[in-house]
């Protein structure tokens, strides 16, 4: 099996191949330039696109999910492979530094912020690598990394949390993500 890395490199160096970068595009403008870039290089059968997508107002919303939806409808009808980089997801960076805190592979500034949920009592959830979260009283409470990080590394599934390495976390939680963007 090829590695994805060896894929796009071998990719990017054929003769065609269209690489654009669009760095403040959002989702809903890349559909129109992809028509239009497939308009004019009508011999190219593959684009890569780099973006900066400004969608983080509205990321996980409908409005998202709706604006992707109808971008991977357009290039399921284009007659060329496109490939779409960009931004990773916040909730991404933050669930890797979440893994890397518990696991000694991250700073202690990080480390001191989150705490083992440990229930007073015997329960299912003891051992199940859960959280403590805090207690916040406002949005501006919700949005500090302290109350967000458990909140979303709980969220997880526990066959996911429990990722022997960093490697097959990282793989795991892109899968996951995915999917949930998706569902």
């Amino acid at each position: 099996m090829v590695s994805f890395a060896v894929w796009t490199r071998h990719l990017m160096c054929g003769k065609n191949t269209k690489v654009l970068c669009f760095p403040k595009d959002m989702v809903n403008n890349l559909k129109e330039r992809i028509l239009q870039i497939a308009d004019e290089y009508p011999t190219v059968t593959n684009i890569v696109l780099h973006t900066g997508s400004n969608d983080v107002s509205k990321q996980q919303s409908e409005v998202l999910k709706r604006d992707f939806t109808g971008l991977l409808n357009t290039v399921n009808s284009l007659n060329a492979a496109v490939f779409i980089s960009g931004p990773v997801p916040i909730d991404f960076k933050v669930l890797m530094l979440v893994y890397k805190a518990l696991n000694g592979l991250g700073p202690k500034y990080i480390s001191d912020l989150l705490t083992q949920y440990e229930p007073s009592r015997s329960l299912r959830s003891s051992g199940s690598g859960l959280l403590s979260v805090p207690r916040v009283r406002t949005r501006h409470g919700e949005a500090a990394f302290s109350f967000y990080a458990p909140y979303i590394w709980n969220k997880l599934p526990e066959s996911l949390r429990s990722a022997e390495t960093l490697s097959l976390f990282k793989s795991r939680l892109k899968t996951h993500l995915f999917s949930a963007a998706f569902e």
